[in-house]
């Protein structure tokens, strides 16, 4: 499925996927795990048996892997350069064919290695097997999906085999809320298209259990865990409302996105930077320029005044105390709606800036929709006492949808018809 004939006969694609392989594993056998929640894992196993070790888990699944991994760090060594071999094969089939097939499969292998095995702030297995592996999970379990569209026949055993996919990758909250949109996206979509599945909707069915599930063994009662990490965080957490934490999940994403020296503004202002380009290039009307180029300005200031604070301390008045103190022990939340206003206009410039460039209705859609699940899936974490404290391996998501949207940004932006 994930390897077609084709790729076996196009020897340059498989000798390619061969290769990475290889220098992947090579890469995994010398990164050290000796850091961050790894260290935290390995004394715990080293003294716990499994089922102690999955007591009160709110992810079962995730923790039992974890636990394996911990005690085998050789086995993750050995799979987890499969599972980035297999999520990037999954983004390449996912996406339009383009005139260089073998191109798009190096450029999506290469990009991943960042988010994947650079923004990996609480250690190599801990990050990884909470975020690569449930959304590779993930997006394996749309596979029935695109047979359905595609009219291919969905075999039993994939049936089968899917189930603990899913069930794996709804583990991961942001991956649950992102399920929970697609698959129920996909649903309305196939029956708009007269192809109902049943297996799709009792995917969909699963993922809204597993996701209800998981919002109350989180957030309702007395979790320890919950309480644990709102003491040790953010101790005003449990007072904030509705609209708060909201407001908390959307400053503090593109807070991060545009003002502050981390490596989701690194991630951010690359894709802002080829956008810029292939609206530069579409288009000769001063506006549309002047809408990209303002994203990009907007984050390089941020980063200065971050960077050099004390000569460049004038925006600070207008950034709310939390988001100042970003990964402090202690965080806490004010409100402040101009630095809103700016992240807005930023989204805008950012939605505009897409529809030049992807004239084409339904890629232009898709790009826009790709866009507001990644930063939907950063903005929930203002529902978590770990908004901060989580790090910056909560963009993974937003990461990947953004690989989406500047495919769609060059393989249509290559036109030479300018916007006159």
């Amino acid at each position: 499925m994930l390897l077609n004939k084709s790729d076996y006969k196009n020897n340059k694609t498989f000798v390619f996927y061969c290769l990475f392989f290889l220098f992947a594993l090579l890469v995994h056998f010398l990164l050290p795990l000796g850091w961050a929640d790894d260290v935290i894992f390995r004394e715990k196993v080293s003294r716990l048996g499994l089922l102690p070790f999955l007591n009160n888990s709110a992810r079962p699944l995730v923790d039992a892997l974890t636990y394996i991994f911990a005690k085998y760090p050789v086995l993750w060594r050995i799979s987890n350069p499969l599972v980035l071999i297999v999520l990037s094969r999954l983004l390449s089939y996912y996406l339009p064919e383009c005139k260089n097939e073998y191109a798009k499969n190096v450029t999506i292998c290469s990009v991943l290695i960042y988010p994947s095995l650079v923004v990996v702030d609480a250690g190599f297995i801990a990050t990884t097997v909470n975020y690569l592996w449930p959304v590779t999970m993930g997006l394996l379990c749309l596979l029935p999906f695109r047979k359905k569209l595609d009219n291919r026949k969905i075999y039993w055993w994939e049936m089968i085999l899917l189930v603990p996919c899913l069930l794996y990758a709804t583990n991961m909250q942001q991956m649950a809320v992102t399920l929970v949109l697609l698959l129920g996206t996909a649903n309305v979509y196939l029956l708009m298209k007269k192809k109902f599945s049943p297996y799709v909707m009792f995917q969909f069915l699963v993922t809204i259990c597993c996701s209800v599930y998981s919002y109350i063994i989180n957030t309702v009662g007395d979790n320890p865990r919950m309480l644990r990490e709102t003491g040790r965080y953010f101790p005003e957490f449990g007072s904030l409302n509705l609209f708060e934490k909201i407001e908390l999940g959307f400053s503090s994403t593109f807070y991060c996105l545009t003002m502050k020296a981390c490596f989701a503004w690194v991630g951010f202002i690359a894709f802002l930077i080829i956008l810029a380009v292939f609206v530069y290039k579409k288009s000769k009307k001063v506006t549309d320029r002047a809408i990209v180029t303002f994203p990009a300005v907007f984050s390089l200031w941020g980063i200065i005044q971050d960077v050099c604070s004390e000569g460049f301390g004038y925006i600070k008045q207008y950034i709310p105390g939390d988001l100042q103190n970003y990964k402090m022990n202690k965080a806490v939340y004010s409100f402040e709606p101009i630095s809103d206003i700016f992240f807005v206009i930023v989204i805008l410039c950012i939605l505009y800036s897409l529809y030049v460039v992807i004239r084409d209705k339904k890629q232009c859609l898709i790009s826009c929709a790709a866009f507001f699940v990644g930063t939907g899936t950063r903005m929930i974490m203002g529902f978590s006492p770990t908004v901060w404290a989580s790090g910056y391996r909560t963009f993974y998501i937003m990461f990947l949808s953004l690989i989406v949207v500047s495919f769609f940004v060059i393989n249509r932006g290559k036109s030479d018809v300018d916007v006159k």
